[in-house]
Protein backbone atom coordinates (compact mmCIF):
# COMPACT_ATOMS: atom_id res chain seq x y z
CA UNK A 1 0.00 0.00 0.00
CA UNK A 2 2.56 2.32 0.75
CA UNK A 3 4.53 1.87 -2.56
CA UNK A 4 1.02 2.06 -4.19
CA UNK A 5 0.62 5.27 -2.93
CA UNK A 6 4.25 6.83 -3.45
CA UNK A 7 3.69 5.41 -7.14
CA UNK A 8 0.66 7.40 -7.88
CA UNK A 9 2.12 10.74 -6.30
CA UNK A 10 5.34 9.93 -8.81
CA UNK A 11 3.18 9.60 -11.61
CA UNK A 12 1.05 12.83 -10.69
CA UNK A 13 4.53 14.97 -10.48
CA UNK A 14 5.36 13.98 -13.52
CA UNK A 15 2.03 14.52 -14.67
CA UNK A 16 1.48 18.07 -13.67
CA UNK A 17 4.95 19.47 -14.60
CA UNK A 18 4.79 17.33 -17.71
CA UNK A 19 7.77 16.21 -17.46
CA UNK A 20 9.46 18.52 -15.14
CA UNK A 21 8.85 20.82 -18.29
CA UNK A 22 6.35 23.09 -15.63
CA UNK A 23 7.66 24.61 -12.52
CA UNK A 24 5.38 22.65 -9.68
CA UNK A 25 4.66 22.80 -6.65
CA UNK A 26 2.73 20.59 -3.88
CA UNK A 27 1.00 20.93 -0.36
CA UNK A 28 1.44 18.47 2.26
CA UNK A 29 -0.96 18.06 4.85
CA UNK A 30 -2.23 16.03 7.45
CA UNK A 31 -5.38 15.79 9.69
CA UNK A 32 -4.66 16.62 13.58
CA UNK A 33 -5.49 13.63 15.66
CA UNK A 34 -7.32 11.47 12.88
CA UNK A 35 -8.74 8.62 14.76
CA UNK A 36 -9.43 10.06 17.98
CA UNK A 37 -11.18 13.38 16.23
CA UNK A 38 -13.55 10.94 14.03
CA UNK A 39 -17.22 11.62 15.26
CA UNK A 40 -19.00 8.62 15.05
CA UNK A 41 -22.17 9.47 15.09
CA UNK A 42 -21.26 11.63 11.87
CA UNK A 43 -19.61 8.56 10.24
CA UNK A 44 -23.05 6.62 11.34
CA UNK A 45 -24.94 8.85 9.00
CA UNK A 46 -22.41 8.60 5.97
CA UNK A 47 -22.80 4.96 6.50
CA UNK A 48 -26.47 4.49 6.34
CA UNK A 49 -26.34 6.07 3.13
CA UNK A 50 -24.52 3.55 1.63
CA UNK A 51 -25.71 0.51 3.44
CA UNK A 52 -29.44 -0.40 2.29
CA UNK A 53 -29.93 -3.82 4.26
CA UNK A 54 -31.17 -3.61 7.91
CA UNK A 55 -29.10 -6.58 8.77
CA UNK A 56 -25.72 -4.93 7.17
CA UNK A 57 -26.33 -1.63 8.86
CA UNK A 58 -27.19 -3.16 12.56
CA UNK A 59 -24.55 -5.07 12.36
CA UNK A 60 -22.11 -2.17 11.44
CA UNK A 61 -23.66 0.04 14.13
CA UNK A 62 -22.76 -2.34 16.35
CA UNK A 63 -19.14 -2.56 15.86
CA UNK A 64 -18.86 1.06 15.00
CA UNK A 65 -20.64 1.76 18.50
CA UNK A 66 -18.90 -0.24 20.54
CA UNK A 67 -16.66 1.40 23.36
CA UNK A 68 -13.80 -0.89 23.33
CA UNK A 69 -12.33 0.76 26.97
CA UNK A 70 -15.65 -1.33 28.93
CA UNK A 71 -14.95 -4.59 30.19
CA UNK A 72 -11.29 -4.38 29.17
CA UNK A 73 -7.96 -5.86 30.96
CA UNK A 74 -5.23 -3.55 30.90
CA UNK A 75 -1.34 -5.69 30.40
CA UNK A 76 0.56 -2.24 30.73
CA UNK A 77 2.06 -1.16 33.56
CA UNK A 78 -0.06 2.13 34.51
CA UNK A 79 2.34 4.62 35.06
CA UNK A 80 3.76 4.19 31.38
CA UNK A 81 -0.14 4.41 30.26
CA UNK A 82 -0.41 7.81 32.04
CA UNK A 83 2.03 9.07 30.14
CA UNK A 84 0.13 8.74 26.64
CA UNK A 85 -0.65 12.46 25.61
CA UNK A 86 -4.02 12.91 26.96
CA UNK A 87 -5.58 13.45 23.46
CA UNK A 88 -4.53 10.34 22.16
CA UNK A 89 -5.95 7.85 24.48
CA UNK A 90 -10.10 6.41 23.72
CA UNK A 91 -10.12 6.49 27.71
CA UNK A 92 -10.56 10.18 27.83
CA UNK A 93 -12.97 10.67 24.77
CA UNK A 94 -17.03 11.38 25.16
CA UNK A 95 -17.68 7.79 24.01
CA UNK A 96 -18.88 9.53 20.34
CA UNK A 97 -15.84 10.51 19.41
CA UNK A 98 -12.72 8.34 18.83
CA UNK A 99 -11.71 4.71 16.70
CA UNK A 100 -9.22 2.43 18.18
CA UNK A 101 -6.27 2.28 16.06
CA UNK A 102 -4.98 -0.96 14.71
CA UNK A 103 -8.40 -2.53 13.87
CA UNK A 104 -8.91 -3.70 10.48
CA UNK A 105 -13.26 -2.09 11.09
CA UNK A 106 -10.82 0.95 11.78
CA UNK A 107 -9.05 1.41 8.88
CA UNK A 108 -11.56 0.69 6.18
CA UNK A 109 -14.38 3.72 8.61
CA UNK A 110 -11.05 6.07 8.44
CA UNK A 111 -11.07 5.66 4.56
CA UNK A 112 -14.95 6.31 4.29
CA UNK A 113 -15.04 9.00 6.82
CA UNK A 114 -12.28 10.99 4.17
CA UNK A 115 -14.17 9.63 1.27
CA UNK A 116 -16.21 13.57 2.03
CA UNK A 117 -13.44 15.64 1.52
CA UNK A 118 -11.83 13.62 -1.38
CA UNK A 119 -15.20 14.27 -2.97
CA UNK A 120 -14.88 17.56 -2.21
CA UNK A 121 -11.76 18.16 -3.10
CA UNK A 122 -11.69 16.20 -6.61
CA UNK A 123 -15.50 17.32 -7.74
CA UNK A 124 -15.86 20.95 -5.84
CA UNK A 125 -12.39 22.28 -5.71
CA UNK A 126 -11.13 20.17 -9.06
CA UNK A 127 -8.37 18.72 -7.80
CA UNK A 128 -7.03 16.82 -10.61
CA UNK A 129 -3.43 15.94 -8.37
CA UNK A 130 -4.74 15.08 -5.31
CA UNK A 131 -3.11 11.91 -3.40
CA UNK A 132 -4.12 10.71 0.33
CA UNK A 133 -2.66 7.84 2.19
CA UNK A 134 -4.75 7.63 5.39
CA UNK A 135 -5.26 11.29 6.77
CA UNK A 136 -1.94 12.26 5.08
CA UNK A 137 -2.87 14.28 2.16
CA UNK A 138 -0.56 16.02 -0.70
CA UNK A 139 -1.76 18.10 -3.31
CA UNK A 140 0.09 19.28 -6.58
CA UNK A 141 -0.56 22.79 -8.73
CA UNK A 142 1.36 25.14 -10.84
CA UNK A 143 0.95 28.07 -8.03
CA UNK A 144 2.21 28.05 -4.09
CA UNK A 145 0.08 30.81 -3.25
CA UNK A 146 -3.00 28.83 -4.94
CA UNK A 147 -2.56 25.82 -2.72
CA UNK A 148 -2.40 27.67 -0.08
CA UNK A 149 -5.82 28.63 -0.79
CA UNK A 150 -7.21 25.39 -1.64
CA UNK A 151 -5.93 24.04 1.84
CA UNK A 152 -7.89 27.16 3.51
CA UNK A 153 -10.82 25.32 1.88
CA UNK A 154 -9.94 21.93 2.50
CA UNK A 155 -9.39 22.59 6.27
CA UNK A 156 -12.57 24.55 6.23
CA UNK A 157 -14.69 21.20 5.00
CA UNK A 158 -13.09 19.41 7.51
CA UNK A 159 -13.28 21.45 10.05
CA UNK A 160 -17.87 21.70 9.25
CA UNK A 161 -18.64 18.44 7.65
CA UNK A 162 -16.43 16.03 9.61
CA UNK A 163 -15.48 17.81 13.44
CA UNK A 164 -11.95 17.38 11.95
CA UNK A 165 -8.66 20.02 11.64
CA UNK A 166 -5.89 20.14 9.76
CA UNK A 167 -2.36 20.35 11.86
CA UNK A 168 -1.19 23.70 11.66
CA UNK A 169 2.37 22.51 12.32
CA UNK A 170 2.56 19.94 9.62
CA UNK A 171 1.63 22.11 6.42
CA UNK A 172 3.61 22.03 3.68
CA UNK A 173 4.01 23.73 0.72
CA UNK A 174 7.17 23.75 -1.85
CA UNK A 175 8.51 22.96 -4.86
CA UNK A 176 8.58 19.35 -6.39
CA UNK A 177 12.13 18.45 -6.86
CA UNK A 178 12.64 19.29 -3.12
CA UNK A 179 11.09 16.24 -2.54
CA UNK A 180 7.90 15.73 -0.50
CA UNK A 181 8.15 13.46 3.15
CA UNK A 182 5.13 11.15 2.44
CA UNK A 183 4.40 7.50 2.98
CA UNK A 184 8.25 6.77 4.89
CA UNK A 185 9.89 7.74 1.31
CA UNK A 186 11.29 11.61 0.41
CA UNK A 187 9.35 11.15 -3.10
CA UNK A 188 10.76 13.27 -6.25
CA UNK A 189 9.14 13.06 -10.02
CA UNK A 190 12.00 10.29 -10.83
CA UNK A 191 13.33 8.79 -7.76
CA UNK A 192 12.64 8.58 -4.27
CA UNK A 193 14.18 7.52 -1.09
CA UNK A 194 13.93 6.15 2.36
CA UNK A 195 13.95 9.09 5.12
CA UNK A 196 16.64 9.29 6.82
CA UNK A 197 15.43 8.06 10.49
CA UNK A 198 14.81 5.05 8.66
CA UNK A 199 18.24 4.64 7.88
CA UNK A 200 19.19 5.51 11.16
CA UNK A 201 17.19 3.13 12.81
CA UNK A 202 17.61 0.34 10.28
CA UNK A 203 21.71 0.66 11.75
CA UNK A 204 20.58 0.79 15.36
CA UNK A 205 18.04 -1.77 15.23
CA UNK A 206 21.14 -4.33 13.38
CA UNK A 207 23.73 -3.40 15.49
CA UNK A 208 25.60 -6.42 17.86
CA UNK A 209 24.23 -6.52 21.04
CA UNK A 210 20.58 -5.67 20.36
CA UNK A 211 16.85 -7.44 20.55
CA UNK A 212 18.01 -10.18 18.24
CA UNK A 213 17.47 -13.64 19.89
CA UNK A 214 18.98 -15.45 16.88
CA UNK A 215 20.41 -15.28 13.65
CA UNK A 216 16.80 -16.37 12.20
CA UNK A 217 15.24 -13.77 14.08
CA UNK A 218 17.96 -11.21 13.25
CA UNK A 219 17.52 -12.02 9.61
CA UNK A 220 13.75 -11.18 9.58
CA UNK A 221 15.18 -7.93 10.61
CA UNK A 222 17.60 -7.12 8.17
CA UNK A 223 15.53 -8.21 5.25
CA UNK A 224 12.83 -6.27 6.38
CA UNK A 225 14.65 -3.00 5.91
CA UNK A 226 16.07 -4.14 2.84
CA UNK A 227 12.90 -5.18 1.45
CA UNK A 228 12.06 -1.19 1.94
CA UNK A 229 15.51 -0.33 0.90
CA UNK A 230 14.17 -2.35 -2.39
CA UNK A 231 11.35 -0.21 -3.37
CA UNK A 232 13.24 3.30 -3.35
CA UNK A 233 17.17 4.47 -5.12
CA UNK A 234 19.30 3.05 -3.01
CA UNK A 235 22.31 0.97 -3.96
CA UNK A 236 24.92 3.05 -2.71
CA UNK A 237 23.20 2.67 0.91
CA UNK A 238 22.34 -1.22 0.36
CA UNK A 239 26.08 -1.36 -0.22
CA UNK A 240 27.01 0.89 2.51
CA UNK A 241 25.31 -1.11 4.71
CA UNK A 242 26.51 -4.50 3.68
CA UNK A 243 30.24 -3.36 4.11
CA UNK A 244 29.11 -2.35 7.60
CA UNK A 245 27.94 -5.78 8.13
CA UNK A 246 31.15 -7.73 6.48
CA UNK A 247 29.71 -10.69 8.97
CA UNK A 248 26.33 -11.41 7.18
CA UNK A 249 25.74 -12.94 3.61
CA UNK A 250 23.34 -11.24 0.88
CA UNK A 251 21.98 -12.18 -2.55
CA UNK A 252 24.10 -10.62 -5.67
CA UNK A 253 21.73 -7.22 -5.60
CA UNK A 254 21.70 -6.96 -1.49
CA UNK A 255 17.64 -7.13 -1.67
CA UNK A 256 17.85 -9.66 1.77
CA UNK A 257 20.55 -11.39 3.62
CA UNK A 258 20.94 -14.94 3.11
CA UNK A 259 22.35 -17.94 5.52
CA UNK A 260 24.32 -20.73 3.79
CA UNK A 261 24.74 -22.46 7.16
CA UNK A 262 26.07 -20.71 10.35
CA UNK A 263 29.99 -20.48 9.95
CA UNK A 264 32.77 -20.27 12.85
CA UNK A 265 32.38 -16.22 12.85
CA UNK A 266 28.32 -15.90 12.61
CA UNK A 267 28.48 -18.35 15.44
CA UNK A 268 30.96 -16.49 17.34
CA UNK A 269 29.40 -13.06 16.67
CA UNK A 270 26.09 -14.35 18.02
CA UNK A 271 27.32 -15.61 21.32
CA UNK A 272 28.74 -12.17 21.61
CA UNK A 273 25.53 -10.32 21.04
CA UNK A 274 24.35 -12.66 24.59
CA UNK A 275 26.75 -10.99 26.55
Amino acid sequence: MFNSAADRLQHFMRSASKNNSLETWYLKADVANFFMSINKNILDTILSKKINDPWWMNLTRIILHHNPTTDVYIKSDKVLLKKVPYHKSLFRTDGHHGLPIGNLSSQFFANVYLNELDQYAKHTLKLTHYVRYVDDIVVLGNSGSLLDVKYNLLNLFAQNNLELEMHPNKKSINKIEHGVNFVGYIVKPYCRYLRRSIIDNMYKKTEPGGDNEDIYHYRGVVNSYLGMLKHVNSYKERLKFARHRKHLYFDKDIHKMVILGFTPAQLQWFKDLKR
